[in-house]
């Protein structure tokens, strides 16, 4: 069995690295925090609602209808699908 022997300023390298990684964010997970901590993303009572029942969405359709309608005419447009009768 060979033996291998590291030298004493690589494992502090090695060790630094690690430490870095550990307990510094990326800057993806940086922005991320950001625009989720963001004031109006807490904000409920405004176009940003999210519903948690189905009678909640019926009850909105103001915030729903036109997104979906153009969603779907977009995937109308790249025909992405086909009405089976």
């Amino acid at each position: 069995m060979r033996t291998t022997y590291t030298s004493s300023t690589t494992m502090k390298k090695n060790r630094n690295r690690i430490r870095d990684v550990i307990t510094k964010p990326s800057t993806q997970l940086q922005e991320s925090l950001k625009y989720l901590n963001r004031p109006i993303a807490n904000n409920v009572e405004d176009e940003n609602w999210i519903p948690r029942l189905f009678r909640e969405v019926i009850r909105r359709p103001d915030l729903w209808w036109e997104p979906m309608a153009t969603k779907i005419a977009m995937l109308k447009a790249r025909n992405i699908y086909k009405v089976v009768p």
